[in-house]
């Protein structure tokens, strides 16, 4: 399981778009890395 936490105002749509790209950015990340562990299992 991976998990990533962030902290942001859920009725403040204006924090809305910075908090999708900024986790949409990281989820790329992951994906490589697991991309590579898989080989390595």
């Amino acid at each position: 399981m991976i998990m990533k936490i962030m902290e942001f105002e859920i009725y403040n749509e204006n924090s809305w778009k910075y908090s999708i790209d900024y986790l949409l950015s990281k989820s790329s990340k992951y994906k490589d890395i697991l991309k590579k562990s898989e080989y390595s299992i």
